[in-house]
């Protein structure tokens, strides 16, 4: 009986010390897109025009938006 208590305790502490170490963030979730942020790639992706341009950021996260910027794909974040 003594036993299970100290393991309860234990885990309990553990338990609060994972949850008091989570930090929390501004990010897009999965992508890592701050608002003041954009994130651009390859010019391949243009030479397919705007569209896919945009198709490839909603792919990556539907509040991203795509657009051709000087022939390169940037996704930024929709602020709607």
């Amino acid at each position: 009986m003594n036993t299970t208590k100290k393991m309860l305790v234990a885990f309990v502490l553990t338990v609060l010390l994972v949850i008091s170490s989570v930090h929390c963030s501004d990010d897009t979730r999965g992508f890592g897109i701050t608002e003041k942020e954009k994130r651009c790639f390859t010019p391949y992706i243009c030479t397919r025009g705007e569209q896919y341009c945009q198709v490839f950021c909603s792919g990556l996260s539907s509040v991203l938006l795509g657009k051709c910027i000087s022939g390169i794909c940037c996704c930024i974040l929709n602020k709607k």
